[in-house]
């Protein structure tokens, strides 16, 4: 119910005139790692090599070595995001050949670090698993249902106002319980909220 992802990040060092740029980016599907690795290997076109990992919440993780010698590039990303413990995340590092050999155990170091440099630029999200709630309160009680979201460390994610205040709102899963007692005591029962989904997200 809770798992770590990040905020985009990049980083760059050079190793033995060998530039390494490394990106990494929060992503939900495939289809998403997918369209981040295409977008760089096309921005760094010209780079000899654009390696990859990423790993997602369902359990798929890809990678590649993209031309380097296998077990190199691709394998030693992926380990450091599973050891990191972070999920729904690419990781893409490009190098750039500055013509000095760097032997197989040079290069699991340089992809190592670089991708350890962009991780360290990032911020880890905290991503927990919310009920989403759609609630219809008197203006006069807004105050007050703002209040209890906050005590139940949840967050107010849209208010349309019309004859009433229609807010969304996201709760932990572990606060459910705390929050819909509170909003029946707040409106002497009167108001019950709606459950219309679930999301995972960095309350």
């Amino acid at each position: 119910m809770v798992y770590n992802t990040l905020t985009p990040s990049t980083a760059t060092f050079v190793e033995k005139r060998s530039k390494f740029i490394a990106n990494v980016s929060p992503v939900k599907t495939q289809q998403e790692a997918n369209s981040f690795i295409m977008q760089l290997k096309t921005q760094y076109y010209d780079a000899r090599h654009n390696i990859y990992a990423y790993i997602l919440k369902d359990g798929t993780s890809r990678y590649s070595d993209d031309g380097e010698p296998q077990g190199t590039a691709g394998i030693p990303v992926l380990e450091i995001l599973k050891r990191r413990e972070l999920i729904n995340v690419v990781a893409v590092v490009t190098r750039y050949f500055g013509g000095v050999q760097l032997g197989t155990g040079g290069l699991l170091r340089a992809y190592s670090h670089a991708v350890l440099l962009a991780l360290d630029n990032a911020q880890v999200l905290v991503m927990k698993l919310c009920n989403i709630y759609s609630i219809k309160i008197g203006y006069e009680m807004l105050t007050g249902l703002e209040k209890i979201v906050m005590q139940c460390s949840g967050r107010v994610v849209k208010v349309e106002y019309g004859e009433y205040a229609e807010a969304q709102i996201y709760i932990a899963k572990m606060q459910d319980e705390s929050f819909l007692k509170q909003v029946i005591t707040l409106s002497n029962a009167r108001i019950t909220p709606l459950l219309i989904g679930e999301i995972y997200y960095n309350l």
